[in-house]
């Protein structure tokens, strides 16, 4: 069974739910561990700030200390903000958070105007034009996503393929080597059974979360548990089946 979730939202940027609210969804679920996972400073219209970073880990904080059956981390879901892989944690703010989110996302700030326009822009343009899945930009998106790997502690890269056409085997193979989670999102899976079999075949390891707005879906997974046992994913290949996975980003 999945034992924890790292990858839930709050108020703090466009979730439902208040972190305790969250964290009581959890332990009501049986879950060990829960991770509060809202989105990255640059972000246009959910971003956290340093503001709200201070309240979290202080709530989170009292939360360890009130409930003992679950521990509860405070972690981002940071953006890919450049081509070369940058993404919105500069170094010294990693040592902020007890784990590392990053993916794809519209409507952020690039790392600069050009990055804006050029990389962020021309995605989410192809994207209404159906378009997204042409050669070129593809080729592009996967080493973008390549370079986020190699350049960042990312601990998990969250529903890969999603608004970013990739090659996903590709990025598969590197998140192996550098020990990043892929992960198999509560909603979306953006992938057929037939890559995904591929994916797994590159011996990368799976996280499955539910990627919840709401507390009533923190610890809801059937539907990636569906497709990986349709598939035949392994349970020794996904890190929080059955047991506590280890972050890459707390290894630095």
């Amino acid at each position: 069974m999945i034992i924890a979730d790292y990858h839930t939202h709050t108020v703090f940027s466009h979730g439902k739910g208040t972190i305790e609210e969250n964290v009581e969804r959890a332990r009501l679920m049986g879950l060990k561990e829960v991770a509060i996972t809202d989105h990255g400073l640059n972000h246009m219209v959910f971003g956290l700030s340093d503001r709200k970073l201070i309240k979290m880990r202080k709530i989170i904080d009292d939360l360890n200390d009130k409930y003992q059956d679950i521990k509860v981390l405070l972690g981002v879901e940071s953006n890919i903000i450049s081509r070369s892989g940058v993404i919105d944690i500069k170094p010294h703010e990693f040592q902020l958070f007890d784990i590392v989110l990053c993916g794809y996302h519209k409507v952020v700030w690039g790392k600069n105007l050009t990055e804006t326009v050029k990389f962020i822009g021309k995605n989410d343009i192809m994207q209404v034009f159906n378009k997204a899945d042409k050669p070129s930009l593809v080729k592009a998106n996967t080493k973008t996503l390549i370079e986020s790997v190699m350049n960042n502690p990312i601990d998990v890269l969250t529903h890969p393929n999603h608004d970013m056409v990739i090659d996903p085997v590709e990025v598969a193979k590197v998140a192996r080597d550098y020990g990043t989670y892929y992960e198999l999102n509560g909603k979306k899976i953006n992938v057929s059974d037939e890559v995904l079999q591929k994916i797994a075949d590159t011996g990368v390891e799976f996280i499955i979360n539910s990627d919840a707005h709401t507390a009533n879906r923190v610890g809801e997974v059937n539907f990636p548990l569906e497709v990986m046992k349709r598939v035949g994913i392994r349970e020794s290949q996904v890190a929080n089946f059955n047991k506590i996975p280890k972050f890459r980003s707390q290894g630095r």
